[in-house]
């Protein structure tokens, strides 16, 4: 099969989308399929390849680490001679809606990945009235004209319907490279810890993800005081950056927590999974995630989460396995974080859980499952109707 990904964040840019991008292509092409990637042309990425099409981008005008694509490009008006068999949209925004363009123009099914709610970030557009921004935000028009839509959690297929989308639609999770998460050694640990100066005797918690209001850092900070009265020793390692990070060192400073914290900005993928090997909790209070990829990853790496059980976070971990899934409350989710640093029993099962939970999501079989998902869309392509 020959597919093409259309997506408005790849490489050298790091999250969620990305990292499904990058995981789903390579066990496609291990499974024999071809696939190009149609992405926006960003400063440290590498000029257009055979696999990779760059195209121009601008900054998003609120939010510059996003970017808005222009569909103009030399290789585009080779698109119709590559017989492309499927075109899978990674994004509703420019390059979406340039993936619909080409699909109905050259009778291509369209497969869509509704990775985020972004009802939950109307915030970011505070030129317009905000009611409005958050109908727009549903995309309906843009899944509805797609043959078929994958969600990362059942909660996802759940909410969609009530958006009045009526395409059909899939669970598939990002798949995760479990030897990839899992190779960094106790040498690699020791050095990561060095490098930031983390003492052995330290408990670490670590964050991973965007600094920004959707994904509940002050609820984070907050906790972090409550946890430091209880385990006096313990450093909160976050990793990423965006709008908030500012405020929230400022806030930081005024709790009197700053000199505990390590706002280490991005951190290379693989840099990554060394911290997590690293830190002894995740603390994740996102309520607004539909995966929670770097959940999964934690878990993958052997470290026990802590999570408000909200959307995509809550199918990972079922019944508190692999960590726990507390109210939306500052004090029980604390309390929770706590037990898992002081109370070693209750650690080591967590752990195991984690370990076990990680399984659950390979990579290999998951890609199995998008492309039947692919030959459904192109089926109902050649039915010219939805079913």
């Amino acid at each position: 099969m020959k597919i093409a990904v259309f997506t408005d964040t790849y490489l050298p840019q790091i999250n969620g989308v990305v990292t499904s991008t990058v995981t789903f292509v390579r066990e496609f092409e291990k499974m024999g399929h071809e696939v190009l990637i149609i992405a926006p042309q960003l400063k440290g990425a590498k000029e257009s390849t055979s696999k990779v099409w760059r195209l121009p981008a601008f900054p998003f005008p609120f939010q510059p680490e996003y970017n808005i694509v222009a569909p103009i490009s030399k290789e585009l008006v080779t698109f119709k001679s590559l017989k492309i068999d499927l075109i899978h949209a990674q994004t509703p925004f420019s390059m979406g809606l340039l993936a619909l363009y080409f699909g109905k123009r050259f009778k291509i099914p369209v497969v869509h990945t509704y990775h985020t709610f972004f009802v939950e970030y109307a915030h970011y557009v505070p030129v317009l009235p905000q009611r409005l921004v958050k109908e727009l935000a549903k995309f309906k028009w843009f899944c509805n004209s797609c043959e078929y839509l994958v969600v990362p959690t059942k909660r996802m297929a759940e909410k969609l319907p009530e958006y009045g989308i009526e395409t059909p639609m899939q669970v598939i999770p990002t798949g995760i490279d479990l030897a990839e998460i899992r190779k960094s050694t106790a040498k690699e640990v020791k050095e990561f810890r060095a490098v930031y100066d983390i003492a052995p005797n330290k408990k670490v918690l670590i964050f991973v993800g965007r600094i920004g209001k959707e994904k509940n850092v002050f609820f984070l900070l907050d906790s972090f005081v409550k946890i430091l009265k209880k385990v006096p020793n313990t450093v909160l390692f976050i990793a990423g950056d965006g709008p908030e990070r500012e405020h929230l060192e400022r806030k930081a400073r005024e709790l009197g927590v700053f000199e505990n914290i390590i706002f280490a900005g991005y951190v290379d993928h693989q840099k990554i999974f060394v911290a997590f090997k690293m830190a002894d909790v995740f603390v994740f209070p996102s309520k607004t995630e539909t995966q929670g990829l770097v959940l999964l990853e934690g878990l993958a790496a052997g470290t026990p989460g802590v999570c408000i059980d909200a959307m995509g976070v809550a199918d990972i971990l079922k019944g508190s396995k692999g960590g726990f899934l507390t109210a939306d409350d500052l004090t029980v989710y604390s309390e929770k974080v706590i037990e898992l640093l002081n109370n070693k029993n209750v650690y080591e099962q967590k752990k195991t859980e984690a370990l076990d939970v990680a399984q659950k999501f390979c990579a290999e079989g998951l890609a199995q499952k998008m492309i039947k998902v692919y030959q459904k869309a192109i089926l109902i392509k050649k039915g010219d109707k939805k079913r």
